[in-house]
């Protein structure tokens, strides 16, 4: 299982670029392999945010290998402060 300081700090090493940008990511649940993170600032409207979603999944995946899915939560565009949308993005590993 994961252990939930190595997620932070992996994300503490992605994320300055998305925050340059006035974007940014945080941890929100770590439960068995999953790990849930939600985007905040202006990846809400940012045109890139699935591109950067992936980047995020596929770094995190690549500093925390125990990780088997991570689900990317987007804010909701809209006032509904329930409505969010959630993208899971599954991992594996090759065995070779």
């Amino acid at each position: 299982m994961p252990d939930v300081e190595s997620i932070k700090s992996a994300l503490d090493e992605l994320l300055p670029a998305m925050v340059a940008d006035g974007g940014g990511a945080k941890l929100l649940s770590v439960e068995g392999g999953i790990a849930t993170v939600g985007l905040v600032g202006t990846c809400t409207f940012c045109p890139s945010r699935q591109l950067s979603a992936n980047a995020l999944a596929r770094g995190l995946q690549a500093r925390v290998p125990e990780l088997t899915e991570i689900k990317i939560i987007y804010p909701s565009l809209r006032n509904d402060s329930d409505v969010v949308c959630i993208e899971g993005i599954a991992t594996s590993k090759t065995n070779t």
